[in-house]
């Protein structure tokens, strides 16, 4: 009886020492320093450049860092060049070709960037983008709202 309860006991402790090192205010590991780095590329839709300008946002904001968006224009070639800080990142573009993929504006992408020049060439709703958030295909909110 002893025995059971000297058992008992122990696994008592270790469960409790298991869900003691689960809690606590801990996040998962982000960059925290104010590091810069310097990104540039190209903005294509579906293969094509995106043309007549537009802008692209790197967002570095984290539960660790809070700091503004860094925002650059995408020029007429499709190229963009701006300074932000290394770690992740969320990337999101506005422009006028949203007119025509509206689902763009919906989602955003995601880097993670290394110090020095980071190149990196984005093929919206081409082979390989890989977007975050809703993406719904063009027309199903009209057919939404016409529903209603």
């Amino acid at each position: 009886m002893r025995r059971h309860i000297v058992t008992i006991g122990f696994v008592a402790i270790t469960c409790s020492l298991i869900f003691a090192a689960g809690c606590g205010d801990s996040h998962p590991p982000v960059d925290s320093s104010l590091t810069e780095t310097t990104v540039k590329g190209i903005v294509k839709i579906e293969g094509k450049v995106a043309e007549g300008g537009g802008q692209i946002s790197f967002n570095p904001s984290n539960v660790d860092r809070k700091v503004a968006s860094n925002v650059a224009k995408i020029a007429d070639d499709g190229s963009y060049s701006l300074t932000t800080y290394t770690g992740g990142n969320l990337v999101k573009f506005s422009g006028p070709f949203l007119k025509e993929h509206k689902e763009i504006a919906l989602a955003t992408r995601f880097c993670e960037l290394s110090s020095g020049e980071n190149v990196l060439n984005f093929d919206l709703l081409g082979e390989g983008d890989k977007p975050r958030g809703p993406m719904y295909p063009v027309g199903a909110i009209k057919k939404a709202m016409k529903k209603k």
